[in-house]
């Protein structure tokens, strides 16, 4: 057992003292500090040495997945309900730090969301250099329709002719990769987001080898 996990173990086993000792002395059970839970999920985390990636699985898997295959009647299925801001800024910032260890040290990657309506959303991503490196971002300027038309009409790639059987379809154009994602919950948490840059990482590659993707001048 190393350091970090022994310390972690060690405060693991002062929380439970203390909370004995709290149930010991009113003999009832008090409400326990909001904060508790986090904490004790957070010293778990390193008493097993989870990195970011393994964390995110796992609190998924608990928070979403689980439940999600487990339905109760009167409870909606989070996995199938549109994904709001803080779900899509999960997910970009997800896929760049996982894509970040695939390249080296001066490049990065921007990942934009740059139209969306009901049913999908077009996220862009383009490989930069660090210094370049922006948060995720928005734009509520173009059509997804327009936009993967023109797209379609450059590049000359017939698309889906539907979205949810053939999700994440991804196309390059210039220095950009282009990628229609559904608009269901279950395409854009941060798991998601850990399994998509596996495959874009080699498409990034391979593009950036044949000269695909440019850094900025």
């Amino acid at each position: 057992m190393d350091s970090n996990s022994r310390s972690a173990a060690a405060e693991l086993a002062g929380l439970i003292d203390e909370a004995r000792e709290r149930v010991q002395q009113n003999l009832i059970m008090q409400p326990t500090d909001k904060r508790v839970p986090s904490r004790l999920d957070e010293l778990c985390y390193r008493y097993f040495g989870l990195g970011k990636e393994d964390i995110a699985l796992v609190e998924d898997g608990v928070n979403d997945i689980i439940p999600s295959v487990q339905p109760r009647k009167g409870v909606s299925i989070s996995l199938w309900r549109t994904p709001d801001q803080s779900d899509r800024e999960a997910y970009g910032h997800a896929l760049a730090e996982s894509l970040s260890p695939w390249f080296d040290d001066g490049a990065a990657v921007n990942v934009v969301l740059e139209a969306r309506n009901d049913d999908m959303a077009l996220v862009r991503l383009r490989l930069v250099d660090r210094k370049s490196q922006r948060a995720y971002q928005e734009r509520s300027d173009q059509a997804v329709g327009a936009t993967l038309r023109r797209l379609s009409q450059q590049l000359n790639v017939p698309l889906p002719g539907n979205f949810q059987l053939v999700p994440d379809f991804r196309l390059f154009d210039g220095d950009s990769l282009y990628m229609v994602k559904p608009l269901q919950r279950r395409f854009w948490l941060r798991s998601a987001a850990i399994a998509d840059a596996d495959a874009l990482a080699t498409e990034l590659h391979d593009a950036d080898r044949i000269g695909k993707v440019s850094e900025p001048s």
